[in-house]
């Protein structure tokens, strides 16, 4: 999700909104009682603040929700009192005003895109370190280890980034170049801490959003400016399968 876009979570107890610019979360409807807790003391309702250390003080984060763990996610974010990176994962499940902080021993900086891997029961975070290198990382949901998947020289023409999740639980790496008009779409299949990549593609034009993937494959809403004189048009690519080819990690870091 688009850390400056806003996320509508819903079960059949309550609605959760999430608002990543302004580091708040707040419950719209609570039909069974015990609304989620906010995720800083920024705009909470009455009574659903969390105290001072309790949880996730940021804005900017990126919210995850996982279905398969019933909860959501707080990746990284800016400190509302030091104004720094908070460099601080944590998670909320439904039904519980208890956060609990994942992998301490990872602290991202600069976070581009995180998901959530059912396949695996892990957390997929990229982001961009401090010494300006772009970084993968895998934080498990059970032991809450911490794996580096890979680490590249990042490419700061690359401004945009999503990941996601096929349905067959491999992860897509998708990321635009805005200023170019260009977009590049990976897919990485993680199996026994291991990574083989295993399609990649580029393409004309800026993604947009977050790609949808369903049983068709995975669509992605593309702007494309290829043509001055007709103006920017936007239209959905759809994916159902990939160029066959022998890529590496290093081709998807070409991405970031």
């Amino acid at each position: 999700m688009d850390k400056d876009a806003e996320l509508l979570i819903g079960d059949a107890d309550r609605v959760l909104r999430v608002r990543p610019a302004e580091g708040v979360a707040e419950t719209l409807a609570a039909l069974g009682g015990g609304g989620l807790p906010c995720l800083a003391t920024l705009g909470c309702p009455d009574g659903n603040a969390l105290l001072a250390g309790l949880g996730p003080h940021a804005v900017g984060f990126v919210p995850v929700f996982t279905q398969a763990r019933r909860g959501v996610f707080v990746v990284g974010g800016t400190d509302v009192t030091a104004s720094t990176p908070s460099g601080e994962v944590w998670f909320v499940g439904f039904g519980s005003n208890r956060w609990v902080r994942y992998g301490a021993a990872f602290k991202p900086h600069h976070v581009l895109a995180a998901t959530f891997v059912f396949a695996n029961d892990a957390l997929l975070v990229l982001d961009e370190t401090e010494t300006g290198d772009a970084r993968l990382v895998t934080i498990d949901f059970m032991s809450q280890a911490v794996s580096e998947i890979g680490r590249w020289r990042r490419h700061a023409s690359w401004d945009r980034h999503f990941l996601a999740v096929d349905r067959d639980g491999a992860l897509l790496v998708i990321a635009s170049n805005t200023t170019a008009g260009s977009y590049g779409l990976s897919r990485v299949a993680l199996r026994g801490g291991a990574a083989a990549v295993e399609g990649l593609e580029f393409g004309v034009g800026t993604i947009v959003a977050s790609p949808e993937v369903d049983m068709h494959g995975m669509s992605v809403v593309v702007r494309d400016a290829s043509d001055p004189t007709a103006g920017p048009v936007t239209h959905m690519r759809r994916t159902r399968s990939w160029t066959a080819g022998s890529f590496t990690l290093a081709d998807v870091g070409s991405l970031l």
